[in-house]
């Protein structure tokens, strides 16, 4: 295990395959017919098995839950490998708010202005998706198309739903408030985790629990709160990555076997009290993500060189754009393919679903390289010229 090193490639990987994990499973309701029926018309043997297949991509928001631990991992990285090499550590909060603020506004905004844009026109094409008059109940009841100047502020604030009405159509938009409050909190937990990072971690569980029984409106602190200790639990892992933590990485592979656990839970969660879920539910499934990540860790090199590594590598690079972009341009096509059927309904095969995969992945590259990429890219002044290739 190398400590300097700058870049873990494989959880790079790992980033990229989860926001295309989640596209996928957005392809697998907004374009085929038969998976938004789920067998209420005969299918063909064909379809069932596309059914089953694409079943997998069904697990968007565990998926998401992946992202915000490598976040954890990520921000705090740095600041447990100056604790561990010299026992103290450099934190400016006006740097750490400026890199933070550039990496996700810029994006965002995009994100809402293709979604405005998208289902503005979308609503004068009178498409089925964006009126809530689909034959599917599902996409019916999945999506909101608001659009006041008081609901934008609060959208840009990050102060939805306690305090506005979400923006527009793209639902994954809603995992980035919880990744600047988790920014934001960050920071009051450094000093303690200086002192001691098992602590640090104990401090997030114990005012989770706090906040969570005290507190009986929706607050925004309180919703933050519950995903704030998967967020956390990726730090710590970095504690372990940097040896600060004396565990051995191999120790940590086995927990992956939580996943499936936590992910098929509807077999077994009668069995608990379900007021426990927020708390336990969190912490398992956070468990799993951290044997999943230490796979990726120990083995980062044989990763690396595997026949898909360039391929991940890419989504990795992309992965941000292609997330919180691709929902609007997925629920237009669907509005679209329904309006071209007799009976406005989606088609009843798949041959729109690889087109849409590499058609929103073009998309999250175009994002990545236009408006992502100059800000996270050292030569962005420098780089439209070689994109377009001009001299």
């Amino acid at each position: 295990m190398v400590i300097n090193n700058s870049k873990i490639e494989s959880l790079h990987m790992l980033r990229g395959l989860a926001a295309f994990y989640v596209m996928v499973g957005h392809v697998r309701w907004l374009i085929a017919a038969p998976n938004v029926d789920f067998f209420s018309a005969p299918v063909s043997l064909q379809n069932k098995i596309s059914i089953y297949l694409l079943s997998i991509f069904r697990f968007g928001h565990e998926a998401v839950l992946v992202f915000f631990l490598l976040s954890g991992f990520v921000i705090h990285l740095s600041i447990s490998k100056q604790i561990a090499t010299g026992g103290t550590y450099k934190f400016n909060f006006k740097d750490y708010f400026f890199k933070r603020f550039i990496r996700i506004y810029p994006p965002f905004i995009l994100a809402l202005i293709i979604t405005f844009s998208l289902d503005i026109i979308a609503q004068k094409l009178l498409l089925t998706t964006h009126s809530h008059t689909t034959p599917y109940p599902i996409i019916n009841s999945s999506f909101n198309f608001n659009f006041s100047l008081p609901d934008l502020g609060g959208n840009l604030l990050f102060a939805y739903p306690q305090y506005a009405i979400f923006w527009g159509s793209d639902g994954p938009l809603w995992s980035l408030k919880y990744e600047w409050w988790f920014y934001m909190l960050y920071p009051l937990f450094i000093a303690v985790n200086r002192w001691n990072a098992w602590v640090s971690l104990l401090l997030v569980f114990l005012i989770k629990v706090l906040v969570i029984n005290l507190i009986y409106d929706y607050t925004l602190i309180k919703d933050i709160l519950v995903f704030f200790d998967i967020w956390f639990m990726g730090a710590i892992m970095a504690d372990i990555f940097t040896k600060r933590i004396k565990i051995n990485i191999n120790f940590l592979i086995p927990l992956i076997l939580l996943l499936p656990f936590c992910l098929f839970k509807s077999a077994w969660i009668g069995f608990m009290p379900s007021e426990f879920w927020p708390y336990l539910g969190n912490l398992l499934f956070g468990l799993g993500i951290i044997g999943l990540i230490a796979i990726c860790i120990r083995f980062d090199s044989f990763l690396f060189k595997s026949v898909l590594s360039k391929a991940l590598i890419f989504l990795g690079d992309i992965s941000f754009s292609l997330y919180i972009i691709h929902l609007p341009f997925l629920l237009f096509i669907s509005g679209l393919l329904m309006k071209q059927n007799s009976e406005g309904h989606l088609p009843n095969h798949f041959w729109f679903v690889l087109p849409s995969i590499a058609f929103c992945t073009f998309l999250g590259w175009l994002c990545y390289q236009i408006v992502e990429r100059p800000v996270v890219d050292r030569n962005y002044r420098f780089y439209y010229k070689k994109l377009f290739n001009l001299k």
